[in-house]
């Protein structure tokens, strides 16, 4: 096996890798050996050091990721179990609003009365009552209450 075929990519930047491999070959050239450790042992802690950098980084990714996911998942299941989910979106999109439990049924007088010191009055209108306020504003008033 040549030795051109056992390198791997380094994972340092490309321009910083050919400086180091630069300074080296230099090394070699002049056969200091010192000089030589000296560089190798920098640009291996770099090395390391960015191996375990993106050991950590995967490893809180990952971590982030079960979180996030068992969190959906949570939120999911108490989605599920719910009293609205039970029922099912169509059936609460098709059934009426409930009215109120309690409806009376009140005489004309008695509607009339629920206006004191208001001009009102009852006039049929298109076969159905209406409630007429003849002052402005006065409808808009009275309406928002009711």
């Amino acid at each position: 096996m040549t030795p051109s075929a056992s390198v791997r990519p380094s994972p340092v930047p490309a321009a910083l890798a050919a400086t180091d491999a630069r300074r080296l070959s230099q090394a070699v050239a002049r056969g200091d050996e010192e000089a030589f450790n000296q560089l190798y042992d920098a640009y291996s802690d770099r090395v390391l050091r960015r191996k375990r950098h993106a050991r950590h980084l995967t490893l809180t990714l990952a971590v982030a990721a079960f979180a996030g996911l068992a969190a959906l998942a949570i939120n999911r299941m108490t989605a599920l179990r719910s009293p609205a989910s039970i029922a099912g979106p169509r059936l609460a999109a098709t059934q009426p609003a409930r009215a109120m439990s309690h409806v009376q049924e009140i005489s004309d007088d008695e509607l009339l009365a629920l206006f004191p010191g208001t001009p009102v009055g009852l006039a049929k209108v298109n076969g159905k009552q209406r409630l007429i306020f003849p002052r402005p504003g006065d409808e808009a008033r009275f309406i928002e209450r009711l």
